[in-house]
């Protein structure tokens, strides 16, 4: 590690929730029901306190919560921090990797959430996707950079795909017609409720990775641009402490967008990503051995292979996994499959459905997706032998 640093909760509250406890009982940010349960992402409106929960004028599912049945862990997109997410480990501290911001616009200060919320675009047994778009506005909570011709402001839409072991992809995406002005898209920050007198030590690691009171969150990006600061350095963003703040260079970008990615990883012990399992973005390359389905490669914005099949026929596929590019909990996304279920075989060797093999559907306008997820880490060519089982569309 490389250095400690202490920050004090109590002040680095996002001003939505405030900084008034009302009554005898300390408050605690809202993060839904305690412990594990089952992985995916559902919709709620998380409590804070009567007199703060009624000044607003929502239904009952203005929240999202991501859940996971192998950590009591979980990824909040509550109202309360304009949606702006952040991941809740064991210890109930908050963690959050930002958003993107102008020097002088944010959703930060959209405090009644009029242009902020999040969608569950996809919710399975194998994998989640969150949807949050929003709109950068100033501290009067105005639009910026409207458009001469189309009056259209700047625009963002994020989408959170993440997997059982708690891996997320974050990918960002910046509608503009004034593409030049600078841009951040991390600023990574720790809150706590105002009932928070001391947040515990913070231990910042080496290549953007952030320890907390237990756990690690450990932050990548693809080849090629640049780490985030190794010193990590602290700063204050809106009059809250935020650790690591930087920007990078797109990953893709048009004339009216720009494109982000970053990998956001909770593990469960403090090292940097390039030691802390994930493929991502350097995965080994796939080959289809023996099947109709084709293959169109590693998507590093949804973490996933992709293939595509026009109808569910058995197929087999290699890994070319090695030490520069090991084989990590792999996810596949099989387009046209089906609702199909299916058996698997890794090397030959049947793998019953469960906590290490999962699957699940995403529907289209015409036949289903099949989603996998195994948890399986190999430095060693790594086979995979998917079978349908059954029928269905």
């Amino acid at each position: 590690m490389s250095r400690i640093l202490r920050i004090g909760l109590a002040a680095s509250l996002l001003t939505a929730v405030g900084a008034v406890v009302y009554g005898a009982a300390p408050l605690k940010l809202p993060y839904g029901p305690e412990g594990k349960g089952r992985f995916g992402a559902y919709y709620t409106t998380l409590k804070y306190s009567p007199e703060w929960d009624a000044q607003w004028r929502v239904g009952s599912k203005a929240d999202v919560v991501v859940r996971f049945d192998a950590y009591d862990y979980r990824l909040v997109f509550w109202r309360g921090t304009n949606y702006v997410p952040f991941w809740v480990n064991e210890n109930r501290v908050w963690s959050s990797f930002g958003c993107v911001e102008r020097p002088n616009a944010s959703p930060k200060w959209d405090k009644l959430c009029k242009y902020s919320f999040a969608s569950v675009i996809e919710s399975n047994d194998a994998r989640v996707v969150v949807r949050w778009r929003y709109a950068l506005v100033d501290k009067d909570g105005k639009l910026v950079n409207a458009d001469p011709m189309t009056n259209w402001n700047d625009w963002v839409d994020e989408y959170y795909t993440i997997y059982p072991d708690a891996v997320c992809v974050r990918r960002m995406t910046l509608h503009s017609s004034n593409l030049k002005e600078p841009v951040s898209c991390q600023q990574s920050a720790f809150i706590g409720a105002p009932s928070d007198s001391d947040g515990g030590a913070v231990l910042v690691g080496q290549l953007g990775s952030v320890t907390s009171q237990g756990n690690d969150f450990a932050s990548a990006e693809p080849a090629g641009w640049p780490v985030l600061d190794a010193g990590v350095t602290s700063a204050t963003r809106n009059g809250r402490p935020a650790l690591g703040a930087s920007t990078w260079k797109p990953y893709t970008e048009d004339k009216t967008s720009k494109s982000w990615m970053v990998m956001v990883h909770l593990t469960e012990t403090p090292v940097a990503p390039s030691g802390s399992g994930v493929a991502w973005p350097d995965a080994p390359k796939l080959t289809v051995l023996k099947g109709n389905c084709k293959s169109a490669g590693y998507d590093p914005s949804e973490g996933a292979y992709q293939l595509s099949s026009a109808a569910p026929d058995p197929v087999k596929l290699t890994l070319k996994a090695s030490m520069d590019s090991p084989t990590v909990n792999p996810a596949f996304v099989i387009k046209g499959w089906g609702k199909n279920d299916i058996s698997l075989a890794i090397d030959g060797k049947p793998i019953q459905r469960g906590p290490d093999f999962r699957y699940g559907f995403r529907r289209t306008d015409t036949v289903s997706d099949l989603i996998i997820w195994v948890k399986k880490q190999s430095t060693k060519p790594v086979t995979f032998e998917i079978k349908p089982v059954g029928g269905g569309k």
